[in-house]
Protein backbone atom coordinates (compact mmCIF):
# COMPACT_ATOMS: atom_id res chain seq x y z
CA UNK A 1 0.00 0.00 0.00
CA UNK A 2 1.43 3.37 -1.03
CA UNK A 3 0.93 6.23 1.46
CA UNK A 4 2.10 9.80 0.92
CA UNK A 5 4.46 10.69 3.75
CA UNK A 6 3.06 13.34 6.06
CA UNK A 7 6.02 15.03 7.78
CA UNK A 8 3.71 16.18 10.57
CA UNK A 9 2.71 12.58 11.34
CA UNK A 10 5.11 11.27 14.01
CA UNK A 11 4.67 7.65 12.94
CA UNK A 12 5.63 8.54 9.36
CA UNK A 13 8.53 10.58 10.69
CA UNK A 14 9.84 7.75 12.86
CA UNK A 15 9.85 5.39 9.90
CA UNK A 16 11.51 7.92 7.60
CA UNK A 17 14.17 8.57 10.26
CA UNK A 18 14.70 4.81 10.72
CA UNK A 19 15.44 4.48 7.01
CA UNK A 20 17.78 7.46 7.12
CA UNK A 21 19.67 5.91 10.05
CA UNK A 22 19.88 2.55 8.29
CA UNK A 23 21.00 4.08 5.00
CA UNK A 24 23.85 6.02 6.61
CA UNK A 25 24.74 3.59 9.42
CA UNK A 26 28.31 3.10 8.19
CA UNK A 27 28.86 6.44 6.45
CA UNK A 28 31.32 9.05 7.65
CA UNK A 29 29.11 11.85 6.26
CA UNK A 30 25.35 12.10 5.80
CA UNK A 31 24.46 13.63 2.42
CA UNK A 32 21.07 15.26 2.06
CA UNK A 33 19.85 17.54 -0.70
CA UNK A 34 22.94 19.54 -1.49
CA UNK A 35 24.56 19.49 1.95
CA UNK A 36 26.58 17.17 4.15
CA UNK A 37 26.09 16.64 7.86
CA UNK A 38 28.78 15.32 10.22
CA UNK A 39 26.22 13.61 12.50
CA UNK A 40 22.81 12.01 12.14
CA UNK A 41 20.03 14.58 12.59
CA UNK A 42 17.57 14.07 15.41
CA UNK A 43 14.09 12.97 14.44
CA UNK A 44 12.82 16.50 15.10
CA UNK A 45 15.52 18.02 12.86
CA UNK A 46 14.69 15.43 10.20
CA UNK A 47 10.97 16.23 10.31
CA UNK A 48 11.66 19.95 10.20
CA UNK A 49 13.86 19.42 7.12
CA UNK A 50 11.12 17.40 5.42
CA UNK A 51 8.59 20.18 6.01
CA UNK A 52 10.83 23.18 5.24
CA UNK A 53 13.35 22.10 2.59
CA UNK A 54 12.05 19.16 0.67
CA UNK A 55 11.00 19.96 -2.91
CA UNK A 56 9.85 16.45 -3.72
CA UNK A 57 7.25 14.00 -2.49
CA UNK A 58 7.99 11.02 -0.27
CA UNK A 59 5.83 7.93 -0.19
CA UNK A 60 5.90 5.09 2.30
CA UNK A 61 5.24 1.61 0.96
CA UNK A 62 3.76 -0.72 3.56
CA UNK A 63 2.58 -4.26 3.90
CA UNK A 64 -1.15 -3.92 3.07
CA UNK A 65 -2.05 -6.32 5.89
CA UNK A 66 -0.24 -4.34 8.58
CA UNK A 67 -0.53 -0.74 7.35
CA UNK A 68 2.01 1.82 8.46
CA UNK A 69 3.07 -0.37 11.39
CA UNK A 70 4.84 -2.58 8.86
CA UNK A 71 6.45 0.09 6.65
CA UNK A 72 9.01 -1.42 4.29
CA UNK A 73 10.31 1.27 1.92
CA UNK A 74 10.28 4.94 1.06
CA UNK A 75 10.00 6.26 -2.47
CA UNK A 76 11.03 9.77 -3.44
CA UNK A 77 9.61 11.53 -6.49
CA UNK A 78 10.83 14.95 -7.59
CA UNK A 79 8.72 16.67 -10.23
CA UNK A 80 10.73 19.86 -10.48
CA UNK A 81 13.99 21.20 -9.17
CA UNK A 82 15.10 24.76 -8.79
CA UNK A 83 18.73 23.69 -8.55
CA UNK A 84 19.31 20.85 -10.98
CA UNK A 85 17.52 20.04 -14.23
CA UNK A 86 18.75 16.43 -14.01
CA UNK A 87 16.47 15.91 -11.00
CA UNK A 88 13.19 16.58 -12.80
CA UNK A 89 10.89 13.54 -12.61
CA UNK A 90 13.47 11.67 -10.56
CA UNK A 91 12.42 8.61 -8.59
CA UNK A 92 14.45 6.90 -5.89
CA UNK A 93 13.72 4.10 -3.46
CA UNK A 94 15.19 2.83 -0.21
CA UNK A 95 14.08 -0.54 1.15
CA UNK A 96 14.76 -1.74 4.69
CA UNK A 97 17.65 -4.22 4.60
CA UNK A 98 15.53 -7.12 5.85
CA UNK A 99 13.27 -6.79 2.76
CA UNK A 100 15.93 -6.17 0.10
CA UNK A 101 15.97 -8.77 -2.65
CA UNK A 102 12.52 -10.11 -1.67
CA UNK A 103 10.39 -8.21 -4.19
CA UNK A 104 9.44 -5.26 -1.98
CA UNK A 105 11.12 -2.71 -4.26
CA UNK A 106 9.41 -4.15 -7.34
CA UNK A 107 6.00 -4.11 -5.66
CA UNK A 108 6.44 -0.59 -4.29
CA UNK A 109 7.59 0.94 -7.58
CA UNK A 110 4.96 -0.95 -9.58
CA UNK A 111 2.27 0.58 -7.37
CA UNK A 112 3.84 4.02 -7.82
CA UNK A 113 3.85 3.61 -11.62
CA UNK A 114 0.13 2.80 -11.58
CA UNK A 115 -0.51 6.17 -9.93
CA UNK A 116 2.04 8.27 -11.86
CA UNK A 117 2.08 7.87 -15.62
CA UNK A 118 4.74 10.46 -16.50
CA UNK A 119 8.26 9.61 -17.65
CA UNK A 120 10.60 9.09 -14.71
CA UNK A 121 14.36 9.00 -14.26
CA UNK A 122 16.53 7.34 -11.64
CA UNK A 123 20.10 8.29 -10.75
CA UNK A 124 21.78 5.17 -9.39
CA UNK A 125 25.24 4.75 -7.94
CA UNK A 126 26.99 2.31 -10.35
CA UNK A 127 28.16 0.29 -7.34
CA UNK A 128 24.54 -0.36 -6.32
CA UNK A 129 23.88 -3.49 -8.35
CA UNK A 130 20.60 -4.29 -6.56
CA UNK A 131 19.11 -0.93 -7.60
CA UNK A 132 20.42 -1.21 -11.15
CA UNK A 133 18.82 -4.65 -11.46
CA UNK A 134 15.53 -3.44 -9.98
CA UNK A 135 15.20 -0.48 -12.35
CA UNK A 136 16.27 -2.56 -15.37
CA UNK A 137 13.63 -5.17 -14.48
CA UNK A 138 11.02 -2.40 -14.33
CA UNK A 139 11.81 -1.18 -17.85
CA UNK A 140 14.28 1.64 -17.17
CA UNK A 141 17.09 2.08 -19.70
CA UNK A 142 20.61 3.15 -18.80
CA UNK A 143 21.26 6.53 -20.42
CA UNK A 144 24.45 7.75 -18.77
CA UNK A 145 26.02 8.48 -15.43
CA UNK A 146 25.53 12.18 -14.79
CA UNK A 147 28.40 14.48 -13.91
CA UNK A 148 28.28 18.23 -13.39
CA UNK A 149 30.60 21.07 -12.51
CA UNK A 150 29.93 24.66 -11.64
CA UNK A 151 32.28 27.61 -11.29
CA UNK A 152 32.75 27.03 -7.56
CA UNK A 153 34.33 23.60 -8.20
CA UNK A 154 37.85 24.55 -9.25
CA UNK A 155 40.42 21.93 -10.10
CA UNK A 156 43.60 21.74 -8.04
Amino acid sequence: MLVKLDAKNRQHGYFSHLLLRQRYANASVINIAGSSLPIMPTIDDHLRWLVDNCDYDYYIWTDPADGISKAIATIRVRYNSKQDVTLINEVGIFVLEEYQGAGAGTSALTELFEEFQNKLYAKINPANELSEGLFRKLGFNHIANIWSRDASNKSV
